[in-house]
């Protein structure tokens, strides 16, 4: 960060600047993102077969982990259906779920440049976030996750 004190507030998302946005190892979810995510998260319990970490890994796997593809359409192409898909599926309390799951790498993208990029479920959640949605469409759609006001409410004291 390039302020070393933090507050509660500016692990948010779009408090971080653009160029620390990779670099950042926490981000903290506010009480409507959180309610969304736990939502999906919840879904491990009562819904017979559904695993969170294996549907993210499927979804970023499905526009990140063919590196062939990402190099000849371009990182930005990808993020743009991805940004479709979780728009149309409702899929943002999924992508909210791996905003700090650094550990997964789903591909090792290369540049034109010649560098190498770890494209890993945060880095790739982060991004899509970042670059596809304004802070109102991510509040819109994560009010619309099946369940968000049983959490939602339950998280209005924290």
């Amino acid at each position: 960060m390039t302020d070393g004190a933090k507050t509660e507030t500016d692990t948010s998302i779009y408090s971080i600047p653009l160029e620390d946005l990779l670099s950042t190892i926490d981000i903290r979810l506010n009480k409507i993102e959180k309610a969304a995510s736990t939502s999906v998260m919840r879904q491990e319990r009562f819904v017979e077969g559904f695993y969170m970490l294996p549907e993210l890994i499927k979804l970023c796997n499905e526009f990140f982990g063919e590196r062939g593809h990402i190099e000849c359409t371009g990182v930005q192409v990808q993020f743009k259906a991805m940004g479709e898909k979780v728009k149309k599926n409702n899929l943002i309390g999924l992508v909210l779920c791996g905003i700090n799951k650094w550990d997964t790498l789903i591909c090792n993208y290369h540049t034109r440049n010649h560098s190498t990029i770890k494209l890993t479920i945060a880095s790739i959640t982060r991004t899509l976030i970042r670059e596809q949605f304004s802070k109102h469409e991510v509040e819109r759609m994560c009010k619309n996750t099946p369940n968000f006001d049983i959490y939602y409410n339950a998280h209005s004291n924290d």
